[in-house]
């Protein structure tokens, strides 16, 4: 079921969230484009921990204007731990909804790529306590047990083709 956002109820959500990250750092950029028929948010926290990996947190949000309030059309949530001895080398967690993938996620450790997994659909909130929480836990990146989403398309056509 897609998320709605009701009309008068959206700045006051972008102005909490954004007081929420706040706790995690006095430097968090938040924007909200307050489009007319199509509005974009964003939420960028960057934070050094004891090691010196730097945590990203990246959120992105679209939404189209319906009669009843906003419609999410489209979303990152992204948390990005860099190594402290080059920032070209990170790994990654993502979820992601848009085309062409739909409802997808992504996982990267420094030992792997960069792949499309299965997944559902998110909130932003719900998925800032898991990134939060994996990032307080100062435990690396794992993929493991993630599907990757090219078995869950081939899955079902192999099974009617034989």
């Amino acid at each position: 079921m897609p998320l709605v956002v009701p009309a008068n109820g959206f700045a006051q959500q972008v102005e909490e969230f954004g007081k929420q990250l706040l706790y995690l750092s006095d430097h968090v950029e938040v924007a909200d484009d307050q489009g007319n028929l199509v509005r974009a948010t964003s939420y960028l926290v960057e934070l050094p921990a004891a090691d010196g990996t730097i945590a990203t947190f990246d959120y992105r949000e679209e939404f189209t204007r319906t009669r009843v309030g906003w419609r999410r059309r489209r979303y990152a949530f992204e948390l990005r731990l860099t190594e402290p001895t080059s920032r070209s080398l990170h790994s990654r967690r993502a979820h992601h909804l848009h085309e062409p993938w739909a409802i997808h996620q992504h996982c990267k450790t420094a030992a792997s790529a960069d792949e499309h997994y299965a997944d559902v659909e998110r909130l932003l909130q719900a998925t800032h306590e898991l990134f939060l929480k994996q990032w307080l836990s100062g435990a690396p990146i794992d993929c493991a047990g993630l599907i990757p989403l090219v078995t869950v398309e081939e899955g079902p056509r192999s099974r009617s083709n034989g």
